[in-house]
């Protein structure tokens, strides 16, 4: 009886290798398809999330309002329209890291929300995204990149405003931050940002109020994987209210009263002389003051404010103090 033949189930190895070489081409097609989405939606999480990261700065900066210690408030911001820092830095990739040293009587109003958190560095110390521990998530993102908080003009009637403003790009691209020139004012350039609908994926940047050249102006309009570098760019909007202050003195001793307001360069009375108190002649209103002070077009909201009676300026007490939350109009005998 002959033995039965013996098949090989062992298919040619030039079949094996041609059919991984097609289910790799495939899986490579495939890759290719669908990476650019992967990675766009990646992206798409990653600015929701950042987001909702500068909506919660927006009400740690609504809550420094109520706080009177002005290094503490940023509503007592002192410089006027600001950049979050103590230098107009030109790019976003130079503010990966920052000495908190004072310039120009500026700082950074982040600082102030590290001091309510009790994590802010020393004024020596310096700052980038791996350093101090759990303070690096405020003052930067996901992209390693520094966030910033925009001071709109101190002039503004009825309302200070506020940006919280965050470049979810990768900090080796720098791209520039725009800077006045020529007939585009500190205002212009906040309202260019206030205005614009970032979200958009295709905004490109306001030519009109932005000072760059074409290299970097075309950098921040690149478009790659469905938007533009310009729609990476999140933007918080905060409006804080401004409020009226009427005082109202009818004693009778002929003892005056003196409105004062903190500030960061210490106490400030609202008569700007500190010399001059409100008698009984007429009520005294913000709304009369010159048009040179700051208090003119309104008190911020969560102003602290103290009232002092004597007759004079060296002999008074403090007879009333409260946060300002709508225009009032006080009375004190």
């Amino acid at each position: 009886m002959k033995p039965r033949k013996q098949f090989s189930r062992r298919r040619p190895f030039g079949f094996m290798l041609i059919s991984m070489m097609g289910t790799l081409t495939i899986a490579g097609i495939l890759l290719s398809v669908t990476a650019p989405s992967i990675m766009a939606l990646i992206e798409s999480r990653d600015l929701d999330e950042e987001r909702a990261a500068c909506e919660a700065l927006a009400n740690e900066i609504r809550t420094s309002w109520s706080i009177p210690d002005p290094d503490y408030n940023i509503a007592q911001f002192n410089g006027g329209y600001g950049i979050a820092g103590a230098k107009k830095e030109h790019t976003f990739g130079d503010l990966k890291k920052k000495k908190w040293e004072k310039n120009q009587n500026q700082e950074d109003p982040l600082l102030k929300l590290a001091r309510i958190r009790d994590r802010a560095p020393a004024d020596t110390d310096e700052l980038n995204h791996q350093s101090h521990g759990g303070i690096s998530d405020l003052f930067f993102n996901k992209r390693r990149t520094k966030r910033l908080i925009l001071v709109g003009e101190t002039n503004e009637p009825f309302k200070q405003r506020y940006l919280v403003v965050s470049l979810m790009v990768p900090s080796h691209l720098d791209l520039t931050f725009p800077m006045p020139a020529g007939l585009v004012t500190d205002g212009d350039l906040f309202d260019s940002f206030w205005s614009t609908t970032w979200e958009n994926p295709k905004v490109e940047i306001p030519n009109n109020k932005w000072n760059l050249n074409t290299t970097n102006r075309d950098l921040w309009n690149e478009m790659n994987r469905g938007r533009t570098n310009a729609s990476r760019l999140v933007v918080v909007r905060v409006i804080q209210s401004k409020y009226q202050l009427i005082v109202n003195n009818t004693n009778t001793a002929g003892q005056k009263l003196w409105v004062e307001l903190p500030s960061k360069s210490g106490n400030t009375f609202i008569d700007e002389t500190g010399n001059v108190g409100i008698s009984n002649t007429s009520p005294f209103s913000t709304s009369d003051l010159p048009d040179t002070s700051p208090f003119k077009r309104g008190i911020p909201e969560g102003t602290l404010v103290n009232i002092w009676q004597g007759m004079t300026p060296t002999n008074r007490v403090k007879v009333r103090q409260f946060f300002l939350e709508k225009t009032s109009s006080i009375t004190v005998d």
